[in-house]
């Protein structure tokens, strides 16, 4: 990303430093309130994209270095899936992933956190669904329904209707969905680095410094 806030632009703001001179000095400070988005023209056209699954560990460098041949995009990757804090919506790495595991649950990391229903299908010709899977239910759960191939009620016990799912089991799910990303088709590359450049720098204005920078009183003139 650090080639990314090279392009962000500055707002000349009263300094906050401790050694400053005077109330009248100034410093550059990044304008974050500036933020690249694809244009809507791409980012609603579906075949501008491809769908992709983070392997192990790679990073968004890796993966940039892999589709664009450039790891310092990895901000083109991170922008268009709408990432904005990597540490939150990034797949964490192996060793990452299990120091947040035991923070989060000290050694219960094999408790058991819910439980989760099996889909159960009923034994007739049309194999519909009459137990969803993936709910969320009590320990003791049972679950009773009509089969038409008995003509007659069937109850299944807690254990044949429901499974349980630890905090690894669950924490290990949340983390490879973030895995399921998608990747801005190479020939749509070169007019996003263009629209960012584009998009980043000021227009002229009575703040207007130069395209990368601007004079702001307060915070409600950093747009």
């Amino acid at each position: 990303m650090a080639h990314y806030f090279r392009r962000v632009p500055n707002f000349k703001t009263s300094s906050r430093l401790n050694n400053k001179n005077s109330n009248f000095d100034t410093t550059n400070v990044k304008n974050l309130f500036r933020r690249f988005k694809l244009r809507e023209d791409i980012a609603s056209d579906f075949s501008a994209f491809e769908s992709y699954s983070v392997k192990g560990d790679e990073r968004p460098d890796q993966v940039a270095d892999f589709f664009y041949d450039d790891p310092t995009l990895d901000w083109v990757i991170l922008t268009t899936n709408n990432i904005i804090n990597q540490t939150d919506s990034w797949p964490m790495a192996n060793d990452e992933f299990y120091r947040y595991l035991y923070d989060k649950y000290d050694m219960d990391i094999d408790a058991i956190r819910h439980y989760e229903t099996y889909e159960i299908v009923d034994s007739s010709e049309t194999e519909r669904v009459v137990l969803v899977g993936g709910m969320i239910v009590d320990e003791n759960f049972t679950f009773k329904f009509y089969n038409p191939t008995t003509q007659s009620y069937s109850e299944l016990s807690s254990e044949f209707a429901a499974r349980p799912i630890t905090n690894l089991e669950y924490e290990t799910r949340l983390n490879d969905e973030k895995r399921s990303i998608i990747i801005l088709k190479r020939i749509y590359l070169d007019q996003a680095l263009l629209d960012s450049i584009r998009e980043l720098r000021y227009k002229k204005s009575s703040d207007y410094i130069s395209n990368n920078l601007k004079k702001s009183a307060n915070i409600g003139l950093l747009q």
